[in-house]
């Protein structure tokens, strides 16, 4: 089983869980919080990344793995998904009650997505939020690969495991990697930690 096929027969809470949060570490990533819940407006996950030209923006990733995207109506509850994400929302760290804003959203599923869906999220996502990206079962499996390749020399022996990839993340990073089970996260620590 490849690691596409792997990924793929996980539930979109373990998919979330054990792949797509540590893997937004593994990337670089900060503050990376899994907001999945009744309280979610649309976003899964949110993370902090530091960009370019901005000091630190914040994105959104919305799950789906449930089979290949389609054209039909679980796009139409996708979009009505992304406008809600595509909104700003409470800065957990901001005490006074400082609002967010988002500055990419992401797609992830673990399928293929149809030429026509692809158009379609494009159109009717992309046209009101530019920073659209969408991550597809191939392109997740190539973001794994090159994430275990480029840490050869901390593990060589590592070998993708669903199971596992939470703890490799772990060591490739330096950091324990917090879920909704375990959200201590303290903003701060984790700033202090990237400016070293």
């Amino acid at each position: 089983m490849n690691i596409k096929e792997s990924l793929q027969v996980l539930s979109e809470n373990e998919l979330r869980i054990k792949i797509i949060i540590p893997m937004m570490y593994a990337l670089g990533c900060f503050d990376v919080r899994d907001t999945h819940g009744p309280q979610e407006k649309g976003k899964d996950v949110v993370y902090g990344i530091n960009h370019l030209l901005i000091k630190k923006t914040y994105g959104a990733i919305i799950i789906k793995n449930n089979g290949n995207l389609r054209k039909g109506p679980s796009l139409d509850v996708l979009y009505r998904q992304a406008i809600d994400a595509m909104k700003e929302f409470e800065n957990p760290n901001d005490p006074s009650g400082g609002r967010i804003k988002v500055y990419e959203l992401m797609f992830v599923t673990a399928y293929d997505i149809t030429p026509v869906a692809n158009s379609y999220i494009f159109e009717n996502c992309g046209a009101n939020f530019p920073n659209l990206h969408i991550i597809d079962g191939n392109t997740l499996e190539s973001i794994i690969c090159e994430i275990i390749s480029k840490h050869k020399m901390e593990d060589s022996n590592y070998q993708f495991n669903a199971n596992s990839f939470n703890d490799y993340c772990e060591r490739i990073t330096g950091r324990t990697i917090r879920t909704h089970e375990s959200m201590a996260t303290d903003f701060e620590e984790e700033q202090e930690s990237m400016s070293k």
